[in-house]
């Protein structure tokens, strides 16, 4: 919480934690279906390996954001200092 931040109460702090799992389980739940059926969306046409490579990055992020690990901020601090130097 940051300074100044007011807490939230109990049932808005559920709440806002019900979202984020629904934002972030729905779309891994949707890529999991579409690598078992690709038929269930038929109008997307999308390669079976870019799908997996998706379905991986999501789930990189929700467990990085999760568990406040920092990783994703590392390799764009890497990225950044690498972009800098060229």
């Amino acid at each position: 919480m940051l300074a100044g931040e007011v807490p939230l109460s109990g049932w808005k702090t559920g709440l806002a934690q019900a979202l984020k799992l629904v934002g972030y389980a729905l779309p891994l739940a949707l890529m999991i279906a579409y690598l078992r059926n690709p038929a269930i969306l038929a109008g997307v046409q999308l390669d079976a390996g870019v799908a997996t490579y998706l379905l991986a990055g999501w789930a990189l992020l929700g467990v990085d954001s999760f568990f406040k690990l920092g990783i994703v901020a590392d390799v764009l601090r890497v990225a950044k200092g690498v972009k800098d130097l060229s």
